[in-house]
């Protein structure tokens, strides 16, 4: 599994460094625990069939996962817009009066 790719994706969906790290060490060692616990049994061909069971399991929950963190993000920015225009609109206020009063100011 490779963390750093799994990180930058995190990252590229809007997580920050430390969220996309501990998700994907959690990931990480879920799959080691299950993979060390598959490799401790005695039957070979079975280990072999859940270890593939295992990454089809994997690519699985990589896949929701990802929806998931997509949706957020999704959430979280029409959450954003509102809060962006109605700061823009407040800027806008402040300058159309600050230029008013100005332009009053010299006027006299």
């Amino acid at each position: 599994m490779d963390t750093l790719q799994y990180t930058k994706r995190f990252e590229a969906l809007g997580f920050s460094r430390e969220q996309a790290e501990v998700i994907t060490v959690s990931l990480k060692d879920s799959r080691d625990d299950i993979i060390a616990e598959i490799q401790g049994r005695d039957d070979t061909n079975a280990t072999k069939t859940d270890i593939a069971d295992l990454k089809v399991e994997m690519q699985l929950m990589d896949l929701r996962l990802s929806r998931q963190i997509t949706i957020e993000v999704k959430d979280t920015y029409w959450k954003i817009i509102p809060v962006l225009l109605g700061a823009q609109f407040t800027m806008s206020g402040i300058i159309a009066t600050a230029m008013f009063f100005i332009a009053r100011y010299f006027a006299s």
